[in-house]
């Protein structure tokens, strides 16, 4: 019997000695990243929130500007472009630039970002033909989206578990406020100014953002380091093709530059789907055991059905945000008469409820089952708000209901947001905490440019179905690429637009709606009996 103990004992010893080395090996991974104090967490803290602040602004500033660009350029076919470049960018580089992170560092990472949203800016703004600004504007994107992603993960990172609900917050008010708030800044520095300072407006903010960082921030640890050779460069190359190849067929298709039933739009549907194919194979293989290359981001992520559910609410979500965002004050322009600087006035109903959800949101999440309840109540808020939107009828006056609309779908989408990033930070590990992050920061943009996507495939269907018999094949083409082309048209002309696009924005709003019942279901995934952070 003694002899039967002894054994056990020393078989207990060798499996804790075992188990001690296994953690001793693992533990580097899991170690998490260096939290800041004092000044120092305050200033990267606010020059983070200021990069994100300028890569959301970049997005959308221009809109007022670009019928003043496409006047000096004279060329209104390829302006969108000006806009377009700038979100294909943001949307492709939004997962790749955190990967790259890892491997030279969040610091360097951020500065790198501010440089060439500055160099590009300074570009942007000289540029003398309307191909080099629409590089420029590219070459912006891609800072912007190292900004964006960026700002989400090392916030959190260095900050005190504690002050989490508070950052978070703060995250959401300034993405939300940044949004609604461009086209009207953009407006009131064309009007004051020439339309190059909209981009060289970036340049003073970029290099003192720079400089802080440069001053402020220490070398800030990065759990799950890689190195240059372990980079998918396959995985990257695979999500580019995925992700641009899509919505560059779709928009290009709904503006009328491609047909739908041309070699271009078929051949970029179809190099998409495979590449998304290849692209969930390839992960899954890397993931499968330790190899030479890091995956573009690890499948345990997805494994995990918060997280998971979390990236689709947040896609769904940014959808109908994007949406509203975007076709509201175009409506109030067609169809209301309004000055563009007007219409980003009248947005700041729906900015003011995002501020305030997205403080709410925070602290609300951070308690107990808070995280569940209060996303899926902020995805009610937004599914009311989209449905109450497509009743609004073709009236030349603004019905004051519409502003409450809009604060039910800021609100809601501030909560949402703030609540995201709490969800990730409390389900996922350490050092998967950066990838998470960066999933759910593209979910949100991949959702948004889906969402213009589609809303201009629908505009332009109503035109085209609609301006049948009232205008020639190419008034109607001119409207497609433009809706500057109503400047040219006779005034029974442009009643008919304006009740083309009233309807229109009523079946935007209702497809919208059906995205933010998708989004509801998706948010109930997020239950979890107990929050895990392993």
């Amino acid at each position: 019997m003694a002899s039967s103990r002894s054994t056990e004992a020393t078989k207990n010893s060798n499996e804790a000695e075992s188990e001690s080395r296994i953690l001793q090996i693992d533990e580097p991974d899991e170690l998490p990243a260096a939290t800041l104090t004092g000044w120092r967490l305050h200033t990267v803290q606010f020059c983070l929130l200021f990069g994100l602040m300028l890569s959301v602004m970049d997005g959308s500033v221009v809109s007022t500007a670009l019928v003043t660009i496409g006047n000096y350029f004279n060329d209104f076919r390829r302006i969108q472009w000006v806009v377009l470049s700038y979100l294909l960018a943001y949307l492709a580089f939004t997962l790749i630039l955190p990967r790259i992170s890892d491997i030279i560092g969040r610091k360097w990472a951020v500065i790198t970002s501010l440089v060439i949203l500055t160099a590009a800016s300074i570009g942007c703004g000289c540029s003398q033909t309307l191909e080099q600004l629409i590089a420029f504007r590219a070459l912006q994107g891609i800072g912007g989206s190292g900004l964006y992603s960026l700002a989400l993960i090392v916030i959190i990172d260095i900050t005190p578990d504690k002050k989490i609900p508070l950052i978070s917050g703060l995250l959401g008010v300034v993405f939300t406020v940044a949004s609604v708030l461009a086209p009207m800044i953009g407006g009131g520095i064309r009007t004051h100014s020439t339309w190059r300072w909209v981009f060289w407006f970036n340049v003073p903010c970029g290099g003192f953002a720079t400089i802080l960082m440069l001053l402020a921030c220490p070398t800030i640890h990065t759990p799950g380091t890689i190195t240059w050779r372990q980079l998918d460069v396959l995985g990257c190359a695979l999500y580019l093709a995925a992700s641009v190849l899509a919505i560059l067929a779709l928009q290009e298709a709904g503006e009328g530059t491609f047909d739908w039933d041309s070699a271009a739009f078929i051949v970029c549907i179809i190099v998409a789907g495979l590449a998304f194919c290849a692209l969930v194979a390839w992960i899954a293989l890397l993931s499968r055991k330790k190899r030479s290359i890091a995956p573009l981001f690890p499948t345990r992520i997805l494994g995990r059905r918060a997280i998971l559910a979390t990236i689709l609410t947040s896609t769904l979500n940014g959808y109908v945000f994007y949406t509203v965002l975007i076709e509201l004050p175009e409506r109030f322009q067609i169809v209301n008469h309004k000055t563009p600087r007007t219409a980003g006035i009248y947005l700041l109903a729906m900015s003011g409820a995002s501020a305030i959800g997205s403080g709410l949101g925070g602290f609300l999440a951070s308690k107990y089952y808070g995280a569940f309840f209060t996303l899926n109540g902020a995805c009610g808020f937004v599914l009311l708000g989209a449905g109450l939107l497509s009743t609004i009828g073709f009236n030349p006056s603004i019905p004051g209901k519409l502003f409450g609309y809009e604060v039910l779908i800021g609100f809601g989408f501030g909560i949402i947001f703030s609540t995201s990033v709490m969800i990730v930070k409390m389900h996922s590990r350490p050092k998967d905490s950066a990838s998470a992050q960066g999933l759910v920061a593209q979910s949100r943009v991949l959702g948004g440019n889906i969402g213009l996507a589609i809303a201009t495939v629908i505009l332009n269907q109503h035109l085209v179905s609609d301006m049948q018999g009232t205008l020639s094949d190419s008034q109607i083409d001119d409207l497609r690429h433009s809706l500057t082309a109503t400047r040219t048209l006779d005034p029974h002309a442009v009643e008919a637009v304006r009740a083309s696009f009233a309807d229109a924005f009523h079946s935007q709003m209702e497809v919208s709606m059906y995205i933010a019942a998708a989004a509801l279901v998706a948010g109930l995934c997020t239950w979890q009996r107990y929050s895990s952070n392993t």
